[in-house]
């Protein structure tokens, strides 16, 4: 009899483990992911194709959230929720890997941008990557000197 494939209901629809690749995904490459799980920092997505998740920091979610330093963790996850929720799909673009700092450390770490994706097409809407900075870089000299 011929190998029957795995058909059926339930999870992502894009995550079938033995198709999933143990690396991460191109730096600046945009991907189809679902979003996993909302914390006040961000959204964790499962990027289509990879078995590693990807980090959204609330900051690259929409243009429209903003925090101050006396929202508390329920007001971001609820702010963050009224733009995604657990289940959604969305496009990402990855805009950094990062690499362990020591040995044991645990794998790349991936993150990603919602806003610099369209949401309607997964095209990329910073192809030139001048609107992110990973953690502690900014573009310019912002002193003027």
């Amino acid at each position: 009899a011929p190998p029957v494939s795995g058909g059926g209901g339930g999870g992502d629809g894009h995550r079938d483990p033995r198709n999933l690749s143990d690396d991460p995904p191109a730096l600046n490459s945009t991907h189809k992911a679902v979003v996993k799980e909302v914390k006040p920092y961000g959204v964790f997505v499962s990027v289509a194709g990879f078995r590693r998740n990807g980090l959204v920091p609330h900051h690259q979610v929409s243009d429209y959230l903003e925090f101050s330093r006396e929202d508390t963790d329920e007001d971001k996850v609820k702010a963050l929720e009224g733009a995604v929720g657990k289940g959604d799909e969305v496009w990402v673009k990855v805009v950094e890997l990062k690499e362990p700092n020591y040995p044991g450390e645990g794998p790349v770490k991936v993150t990603c941008s919602i806003k610099l994706c369209d949401q309607r097409d997964g095209s990329d809407l910073d192809p030139g990557c001048s609107r992110y900075f990973p953690q502690g870089e900014r573009g310019g000299d912002r002193d003027g000197v």
